[in-house]
């Protein structure tokens, strides 16, 4: 660990745009009611149930990278379109 003077500024911290996760997170929550979602099979709705529990983490995480949110949104929106 570095020690730095206490006068040092603070590493700015990157600003995370978390918008585009948390639309397609609150889109998808009555996804598990439709009927594509329930003819889907088992893979399809596991691999998506995992990416969105995946995606409210990265949402509630007040540390996560811009990149960590993309990551999100993306393993989110493929998972969904093998839903449909």
């Amino acid at each position: 660990m570095a020690l730095t003077p206490k006068n040092a500024p603070a590493e700015k911290k990157a600003e995370v745009n978390k918008a585009e996760l948390k639309r397609a997170v609150e889109a998808d929550k009555a996804l598990d009611e439709t009927k594509e979602y329930k003819n889907a099979t088992i893979e399809a709705k596991g691999a998506y149930n995992k990416a969105l529990e995946a995606a409210k983490k990265v949402l509630e995480n007040e540390n996560a990278t811009q990149e960590e949110v993309n990551s999100a949104v993306a393993s989110l929106n493929e998972a969904k379109s093998n839903i449909s």
